[in-house]
Protein backbone atom coordinates (compact mmCIF):
# COMPACT_ATOMS: atom_id res chain seq x y z
CA UNK A 1 0.00 0.00 0.00
CA UNK A 2 2.60 2.48 0.36
CA UNK A 3 4.39 2.33 -2.84
CA UNK A 4 0.95 3.29 -4.28
CA UNK A 5 1.42 7.07 -3.83
CA UNK A 6 5.13 6.82 -5.35
CA UNK A 7 4.11 5.07 -7.73
CA UNK A 8 1.55 7.41 -8.75
CA UNK A 9 4.11 9.83 -8.54
CA UNK A 10 6.28 8.20 -11.05
CA UNK A 11 3.61 8.05 -13.44
CA UNK A 12 2.72 11.88 -13.11
CA UNK A 13 6.51 12.67 -13.41
CA UNK A 14 6.49 10.15 -16.57
CA UNK A 15 4.01 11.91 -18.16
CA UNK A 16 4.84 15.80 -17.68
CA UNK A 17 8.43 14.41 -19.17
CA UNK A 18 6.58 13.44 -22.00
CA UNK A 19 4.63 16.07 -22.84
CA UNK A 20 7.59 18.14 -22.08
CA UNK A 21 9.88 16.21 -24.75
CA UNK A 22 7.43 16.21 -27.37
CA UNK A 23 7.01 20.13 -26.94
CA UNK A 24 10.79 20.23 -27.08
CA UNK A 25 10.77 17.86 -30.38
CA UNK A 26 8.16 19.90 -32.38
CA UNK A 27 9.84 22.74 -31.59
CA UNK A 28 13.03 21.65 -32.98
CA UNK A 29 11.74 18.99 -35.33
CA UNK A 30 8.38 20.15 -36.83
CA UNK A 31 5.37 17.46 -36.54
CA UNK A 32 6.53 15.20 -39.98
CA UNK A 33 9.58 14.72 -38.17
CA UNK A 34 8.36 13.67 -34.70
CA UNK A 35 8.59 10.05 -33.91
CA UNK A 36 7.42 8.09 -30.76
CA UNK A 37 10.37 6.78 -30.90
CA UNK A 38 11.99 9.92 -30.11
CA UNK A 39 10.02 10.69 -27.30
CA UNK A 40 10.35 7.75 -25.74
CA UNK A 41 14.07 7.86 -25.71
CA UNK A 42 14.29 11.53 -25.00
CA UNK A 43 11.67 11.20 -21.92
CA UNK A 44 13.36 8.37 -20.33
CA UNK A 45 9.93 6.22 -20.87
CA UNK A 46 8.89 3.19 -22.83
CA UNK A 47 6.80 3.34 -26.41
CA UNK A 48 4.21 0.84 -24.22
CA UNK A 49 4.08 3.81 -21.40
CA UNK A 50 3.56 6.76 -23.84
CA UNK A 51 0.66 4.32 -26.03
CA UNK A 52 -1.22 3.50 -22.82
CA UNK A 53 -1.38 7.72 -22.17
CA UNK A 54 -2.16 8.49 -25.44
CA UNK A 55 -3.48 5.99 -28.48
CA UNK A 56 -1.52 7.92 -31.28
CA UNK A 57 0.84 10.88 -32.14
CA UNK A 58 -1.58 13.59 -32.78
CA UNK A 59 -3.26 12.77 -29.67
CA UNK A 60 0.41 12.98 -27.91
CA UNK A 61 0.94 16.27 -29.54
CA UNK A 62 -2.26 17.65 -28.89
CA UNK A 63 -1.88 16.70 -24.97
CA UNK A 64 1.04 18.58 -25.28
CA UNK A 65 0.18 21.63 -26.96
CA UNK A 66 -2.69 21.57 -25.07
CA UNK A 67 0.26 22.18 -21.75
CA UNK A 68 2.17 25.42 -23.90
CA UNK A 69 -1.81 26.66 -25.67
CA UNK A 70 -4.11 26.97 -22.78
CA UNK A 71 -7.92 28.37 -23.09
CA UNK A 72 -7.98 31.96 -21.66
CA UNK A 73 -10.86 32.65 -19.49
CA UNK A 74 -11.44 36.35 -18.41
CA UNK A 75 -13.44 37.21 -15.14
CA UNK A 76 -16.85 39.25 -15.41
CA UNK A 77 -15.53 43.30 -15.78
CA UNK A 78 -18.55 44.37 -16.29
CA UNK A 79 -17.52 46.06 -20.37
CA UNK A 80 -16.79 43.68 -23.03
CA UNK A 81 -14.67 46.23 -24.22
CA UNK A 82 -12.37 46.00 -21.17
CA UNK A 83 -13.03 42.16 -20.81
CA UNK A 84 -11.98 41.87 -24.73
CA UNK A 85 -8.73 43.68 -24.22
CA UNK A 86 -7.95 41.63 -21.14
CA UNK A 87 -8.24 38.61 -23.59
CA UNK A 88 -6.28 39.20 -26.11
CA UNK A 89 -3.24 40.65 -23.69
CA UNK A 90 -3.56 37.12 -22.14
CA UNK A 91 -3.98 35.27 -25.66
CA UNK A 92 -1.20 37.48 -26.98
CA UNK A 93 1.47 36.77 -24.12
CA UNK A 94 0.81 32.68 -25.47
CA UNK A 95 1.18 33.38 -28.56
CA UNK A 96 4.00 35.98 -27.90
CA UNK A 97 6.16 32.95 -26.64
CA UNK A 98 8.45 31.45 -29.15
CA UNK A 99 7.80 27.89 -28.09
CA UNK A 100 4.01 28.89 -28.63
CA UNK A 101 4.62 30.42 -31.76
CA UNK A 102 6.67 27.50 -33.23
CA UNK A 103 4.54 25.40 -32.15
CA UNK A 104 0.91 26.47 -33.73
CA UNK A 105 3.52 27.06 -37.05
CA UNK A 106 4.51 22.84 -36.97
CA UNK A 107 0.71 22.28 -36.78
CA UNK A 108 -0.60 24.59 -39.18
CA UNK A 109 1.33 23.16 -41.52
CA UNK A 110 0.82 19.45 -40.59
CA UNK A 111 -2.54 19.39 -40.09
CA UNK A 112 -3.46 19.67 -44.21
CA UNK A 113 -1.92 16.63 -44.95
CA UNK A 114 -2.23 14.27 -41.92
CA UNK A 115 -6.07 13.86 -41.28
CA UNK A 116 -5.86 12.73 -37.79
CA UNK A 117 -4.30 15.61 -36.38
CA UNK A 118 -6.13 17.73 -38.64
CA UNK A 119 -10.00 16.17 -37.13
CA UNK A 120 -7.63 16.52 -33.55
CA UNK A 121 -6.48 19.61 -33.95
CA UNK A 122 -9.94 20.75 -34.76
CA UNK A 123 -11.44 19.01 -31.59
CA UNK A 124 -9.24 20.53 -29.65
CA UNK A 125 -9.22 24.35 -31.07
CA UNK A 126 -13.30 23.50 -30.55
CA UNK A 127 -12.41 23.71 -26.88
CA UNK A 128 -10.30 27.18 -27.33
CA UNK A 129 -12.88 29.07 -29.46
CA UNK A 130 -15.38 28.23 -26.13
CA UNK A 131 -13.79 30.71 -23.97
CA UNK A 132 -13.72 33.49 -26.65
CA UNK A 133 -17.49 32.56 -27.30
CA UNK A 134 -18.05 32.85 -23.54
CA UNK A 135 -17.11 36.30 -23.85
CA UNK A 136 -18.94 37.13 -26.70
CA UNK A 137 -21.75 35.57 -25.17
CA UNK A 138 -21.46 37.67 -21.85
CA UNK A 139 -21.07 41.11 -23.77
CA UNK A 140 -24.41 40.05 -25.73
CA UNK A 141 -26.06 39.30 -22.41
CA UNK A 142 -25.31 42.78 -21.04
CA UNK A 143 -26.50 44.74 -24.02
CA UNK A 144 -22.59 45.23 -25.29
CA UNK A 145 -22.73 42.88 -28.35
CA UNK A 146 -25.82 43.06 -30.73
CA UNK A 147 -27.74 40.41 -30.94
CA UNK A 148 -27.77 39.52 -34.82
CA UNK A 149 -23.76 39.26 -34.90
CA UNK A 150 -22.43 35.64 -35.61
CA UNK A 151 -20.28 35.00 -32.54
CA UNK A 152 -18.05 32.10 -34.90
CA UNK A 153 -17.37 34.88 -37.32
CA UNK A 154 -15.75 36.97 -34.95
CA UNK A 155 -13.68 34.35 -33.11
CA UNK A 156 -12.36 33.70 -36.79
CA UNK A 157 -11.75 37.46 -37.21
CA UNK A 158 -9.70 37.30 -33.15
CA UNK A 159 -7.57 34.10 -34.40
CA UNK A 160 -6.49 35.22 -37.93
CA UNK A 161 -4.39 38.54 -36.39
CA UNK A 162 -3.05 36.61 -33.57
CA UNK A 163 -1.60 33.68 -36.10
CA UNK A 164 -0.78 36.06 -38.62
CA UNK A 165 1.46 38.04 -36.56
CA UNK A 166 3.29 35.10 -34.73
CA UNK A 167 3.34 32.41 -37.51
CA UNK A 168 3.33 34.55 -40.90
CA UNK A 169 4.87 37.62 -39.84
CA UNK A 170 6.88 35.55 -37.08
CA UNK A 171 7.67 38.89 -34.66
CA UNK A 172 5.85 39.17 -30.93
CA UNK A 173 2.33 40.90 -30.69
CA UNK A 174 2.43 44.52 -28.81
CA UNK A 175 -0.49 46.22 -26.83
CA UNK A 176 -0.77 48.17 -30.30
CA UNK A 177 -1.90 45.25 -32.05
CA UNK A 178 -4.16 44.46 -29.61
CA UNK A 179 -5.49 47.56 -29.13
CA UNK A 180 -6.35 48.36 -33.03
CA UNK A 181 -8.18 44.55 -32.71
CA UNK A 182 -10.01 45.75 -29.44
CA UNK A 183 -11.29 48.96 -31.18
CA UNK A 184 -12.30 46.81 -35.07
CA UNK A 185 -14.04 44.12 -32.97
CA UNK A 186 -15.78 46.21 -30.31
CA UNK A 187 -16.79 48.53 -33.43
CA UNK A 188 -18.03 45.75 -35.57
CA UNK A 189 -20.07 44.46 -32.34
CA UNK A 190 -21.64 47.48 -30.79
CA UNK A 191 -25.41 47.82 -31.07
CA UNK A 192 -26.29 50.64 -32.85
CA UNK A 193 -26.31 54.34 -30.70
Amino acid sequence: MTSEPGRRKRGAETTVAILDVTVELLTETGYGNLTIDAVAERAGASKATIYRRWSSKSDLVVAAISTVIVPVDVADQGDFVTEFRSYLIDRFAIYGNESGRRLVAALIGAAPTDLELGEALRTWLAGTRRSTIALLERGRARGDVRTDVDLASIVTLVSAPLLHRGVVEQSLPDLALVDDIVTLVAAAVAPPP
